[in-house]
């Protein structure tokens, strides 16, 4: 069973304040996004390659100080068949890669949600991205 529990937190008047600017245009409660910026604090100290980004899909796991999302990392692993060729490919160590990798075997649900929403078919992203315009070369 997943049990959640409360947490008081102290915030000064204007990290409140940004924090209920946030709220309304996120169309989120402040406890809901406080918790999600924690949740997030908790898992980039345990795995410090990733850092978490806001994209049009929602907020994502991405190797840090790059353009690559960590699901993306994973399928380029799994398709090249090793953490190596993809460092050498991409310029980054093997340990920052394996490090990114980590984070993917601790939380694979997320992971392969991610990589399901990219795997959509550009017409459908009208339910996700409404009012999106899809150019084509």
């Amino acid at each position: 069973m997943n049990k959640s529990g409360t947490l008081s937190v102290k915030l000064s008047p204007e990290e409140r304040k940004d924090l209920n600017e946030l709220s309304r245009c996120k169309r989120t409660p402040p406890t809901a996004l406080g918790a999600q910026f924690i949740a997030e604090g908790i898992r980039a100290a345990r795995f410090p390659g990733i850092e978490f980004r806001n994209t049009a899909l929602g907020r994502m796991a991405y190797l840090k100080n790059s353009r690559l999302a960590i699901w993306l990392l994973r399928e380029l692993v799994r398709q090249a068949g090793s953490v190596k060729k993809v460092a050498a490919l991409i310029g980054r160590s093997t340990v920052q890669l394996e490090g990114a990798l980590d984070y993917a075997k601790a939380f694979p649900e997320e992971l392969e949600a991610a990589a399901r929403l990219n795997k959509r078919p550009p017409a459908s992203l009208n339910e996700t991205l409404p009012g999106h315009t899809v150019f084509r070369a």
